[in-house]
């Protein structure tokens, strides 16, 4: 029998109907509804955490304010050689308070207005102790006007009452002097300069007097020696040693040596 031949049907391939621009076959609608709930929960939610956090922050301060495990119980000093330690102590006025209430700034404000303390840091700890860590100024001199003894500095400024083994002015003039006040820089750098070195100028025991109105001298065993202010104090030294030793090698007696004008030193 003949073969007949195979007839492959033809498909016919139907176009997508053309849906507009901007829309394709297969895009899933956006559920707006579903996406703000979802980002109206988180927002809950963090609020919520918010709330915890402060919450539990405020209770865990009140309590740490209130437990005694964080009173102020002791202050440990260092530094301090001038001033007392429990004299320190008493002007901090801790009293057992919670070291989370102690304002450092405060209490460093009120150690450096202490005249004899040039800085101060306050650390306040967990255990109840409280460390003060000072720096104090250094007395170079004693200033003695007769009724009253104080330790000076550097600047002239008076640190408090008292005597050190350190060279000492005598002041002419009387009068109480308050810590934190002043006296003549120039009888103070005086003394810090010679007043180790009264056996080398030939004036051993010898006084180093101020008086307000001729200034600073040195009064020794022989005579006296007036510089008047620190001004060119090395070149005024020079000088007392020149006349003295022209004293010593003519044997020429004098009690007065007077360098305060270089210009015209002269002795009687």
């Amino acid at each position: 029998m003949p073969r007949r031949p195979i007839r492959k049907a033809a498909r016919t391939l139907r176009q997508p109907a053309d849906r507009g621009p901007g829309r394709r076959r297969g895009t899933p609608k956006l559920n707006l509804f579903g996406v703000m709930a979802k980002i109206w929960s988180f927002w809950l939610l963090g609020k919520l955490l918010a709330i915890a956090l402060a919450a539990g922050s405020v209770w865990l301060i009140k309590t740490a304010i209130v437990a005694p495990e964080f009173e102020a119980t002791e202050a440990i000093i260092t530094g301090g050689e001038l001033v007392p330690a429990e004299e320190l102590a008493a002007s901090l006025d801790l009293g057992g308070k919670n070291v989370f209430l102690i304002r450092s700034r405060y209490l460093v404000s009120l150690l450096e207005a202490h005249p004899a303390i040039r800085s101060a840091v306050v650390r306040p700890s967990f255990n109840g102790l409280v460390h003060v860590d000072m720096t104090e100024r250094e007395a170079v001199a004693v200033w003695d006007s007769g009724s009253q003894q104080v330790l000076v500095d550097t600047d002239g400024i008076v640190l408090r009452e008292g005597s050190r083994d350190l060279p000492t002015v005598y002041s002419v003039a009387s009068g109480r002097i308050s810590e934190g006040g002043r006296v003549d820089l120039s009888a103070v750098r005086i003394a810090a300069r010679v007043g180790s070195e009264l056996d080398g100028l030939g004036l051993s025991g010898g006084r180093i007097v101020h008086d307000p109105g001729s200034g600073v001298s040195i009064v020794g065993p022989w005579h006296r020696v007036l510089l008047g202010s620190s001004d060119q104090l090395e070149a005024k030294l020079q000088a007392y040693r020149t006349i003295r030793s022209y004293l010593d090698d003519t044997g020429t007696p004098a009690q007065l040596v007077d360098v305060r004008s270089l210009d015209r030193p002269y002795f009687r």
